[in-house]
């Protein structure tokens, strides 16, 4: 009998959420660098690649921040679940962790491509004025 123990049912999930973080930062990485080379003066980017580095080096830690956020409520819970050791309520939690990322990966693309239509139109980014539905 293939029974799993409580570090199988963390360790696969931990893997799968690992996965997906690596996915998300990959999407994060890759609008910084079209953000970037589109709105960024190629001449003077080549002139500082010390600060460009840098600058991504800060990107990539807040990131990390926002990762950290988005992943917290599916490692406590994954955590939580291999301790319980309830093998239909961890498949159903993976089923709802699915969606938790569908919805999310959404919402972080959406405000990612909002912040460089936003970028583009006023030279900042996402602020205040993007929640104000008034023009005084």
């Amino acid at each position: 009998m293939n029974k799993k123990t409580r570090n199988d049912i963390l360790i696969l999930s931990l893997w799968r959420l690992f996965k997906v973080y690596l996915l998300f930062l990959f999407v994060f990485i890759t609008f910084r660098i079209f953000f970037v080379y589109y709105f960024g003066d190629l001449q003077l980017l080549a002139a500082s690649k010390v600060d460009l580095l840098q600058a991504f080096y800060l990107g990539w830690k807040y990131d990390n921040l926002v990762l950290s956020y988005i992943f917290a409520p599916i490692i406590l819970g994954n955590i939580l679940l291999a301790i319980i050791k309830n093998i239909p309520l961890y498949n159903f939690f993976n089923s709802l962790s699915r969606f938790y990322f569908i919805l999310f990966s959404f919402v972080v693309i959406t405000l990612l491509a909002c912040d460089m239509g936003f970028y583009n139109y006023f030279q900042d980014h996402i602020n205040i004025l993007f929640y104000v539905f008034n023009d005084d």
